[in-house]
């Protein structure tokens, strides 16, 4: 997941309740809850990104070693990909 484009899928709605996030996916019906950092993670992917953009706002954001942080951001957006609730679009694409 460390190259290419990330973005929201249009697929979808959410809301920011009691500080997480719930996503209702349009298509299937299904909703999802996101904490506060993931929350985070879904705030900066509303806006076209890449993984290391990502990373690095959190990391000027949240004390948190850098490596963990990747493999943590890396597993998050792997199931909202799986759950078809972002779009990674290949940086090598014309």
């Amino acid at each position: 997941m460390k190259s290419g484009t990330i973005r929201a899928s249009k697929d979808q709605v959410s809301c920011v309740l009691d500080g997480e996030t719930v996503i209702l996916l349009q298509s299937t019906g299904k909703y999802f809850g996101l904490n506060e950092v993931g929350s985070r993670v879904w705030e900066i992917v509303q806006t076209p990104c890449t993984f290391d953009g990502i990373v690095s706002r959190l990391t000027d954001e949240f004390a948190v070693n850098r490596e963990k942080l990747e493999l943590d951001v890396d597993r998050l957006l792997l199931e909202m990909l799986k759950a078809k609730l972002i779009e990674v679009s290949d940086a090598s694409a014309p």
